[in-house]
């Protein structure tokens, strides 16, 4: 079995990878995860086979006062 993490927890990308993933539950054992104000560390992802980065700012106007953070996650 293997273990998968997921971020992004309530993204589109992030929510369907979690539902197909769980389609076979005998293979894979999920975890998803919202990442704002998260400091990553490696013991997050420690003990996982697999890592999804799903998350991101969407549907979002980059705008002068949100640049550099839009920039930051999205890249």
């Amino acid at each position: 079995m293997k273990r998968i993490l997921i971020t992004g927890k309530g993204s589109y990308i992030g929510e369907s990878v979690k539902d197909f993933l769980m389609q076979y539950p005998e293979s894979y054992e999920v975890d998803i995860i919202d990442t704002i104000g998260l400091v990553p560390t490696v013991e997050i992802f420690r003990g996982y086979d697999v890592v999804f980065n799903a998350a991101g700012i969407a549907h979002i106007k980059e705008t002068k006062q949100n640049r550099d953070l839009y920039y930051k996650v999205n890249r």
